[in-house]
């Protein structure tokens, strides 16, 4: 919050001293740990004071299929005399009354860090932001803040076509040989055997008239002996 602040200073020393303490305003609080890219996108941001135990709530209307991202930080010191351990617990409740826990007693970083978590919607309308935080002090302040990260469809195009994965380099294929010769061996191939088929014929036919010459001899030979006469 804003207003004025009373600021104590303790000093403990055995002579005396003058002491020199200067303050500066810095950056916006979380500003420094979210890219400039996204702070034109911040849809929520909040700074809260915080006791141990308190509970604080937000509404706010969120896009459907949409990436948001989500910013939690201390931005006030704790004294190293003190028990510097904070736990967020912070839970999301969609537009139908569906309940995402995000931080469950979740310990938030030391200040000027930050802890951050991304969150993707199914339909749109109003979400309830809740967030309580447990701490060993009496007050802390805690900065918060949500992105309008990027629409999710844009990623994955539902209309794509997905091409399967090759099979693995393991795995053997066999491939289909061709044999092909050249043209003029065919030719030759084509002769030679042609030759050897006309080499038979000529035997077989010569053969063939052999056996016919002899066959025409018996047969002449055994009329021959009918023939002659009876002494």
């Amino acid at each position: 919050i804003e207003g004025d602040y009373t600021i104590k200073f303790s000093v403990s020393t055995l002579e005396n001293l003058n002491l020199y303490i200067r303050i500066e305003q810095g950056p916006k609080s979380l500003y420094d740990k979210i890219p400039i890219e996204e702070q034109e996108s911040i849809v929520l941001y909040h700074v809260t004071r915080f006791y141990s135990g308190m509970n604080t709530a937000h509404n706010i209307t969120l896009k459907t299929d949409y990436m948001y991202k989500f910013y939690f930080g201390r931005v006030s010191p704790i004294s190293i005399m003190e028990n510097s351990h904070v736990d967020i617990s912070f839970s999301i409740t969609d537009s139908e009354a569906v309940v995402f826990t995000i931080y469950s007693n979740q310990t938030l970083t030391p200040i000027n860090n930050v802890n951050i978590s991304k969150f993707g919607t199914a339909i749109d309308g109003v979400y309830q932001e809740n967030l309580t935080i447990q701490s060993g002090v009496q007050y802390t302040n805690i900065g918060y803040a949500v992105i309008e990260h990027h629409r999710i469809s844009e990623l994955v195009d539902p209309n794509e076509t997905v091409i399967p994965d090759p099979d693995p380099v393991n795995n053997t294929v066999f491939q289909k040989n061709i044999f092909s010769m050249p043209q003029e061996w065919s030719a030759g191939i084509l002769a030679f055997f042609g030759g050897i088929l006309l080499i038979v014929i000529v035997v077989v036919v010569k053969n063939r008239k052999k056996n016919v010459d002899f066959n025409e001899r018996i047969d002449k030979f055994g009329r021959n002996r009918k023939k002659k006469p009876e002494k």
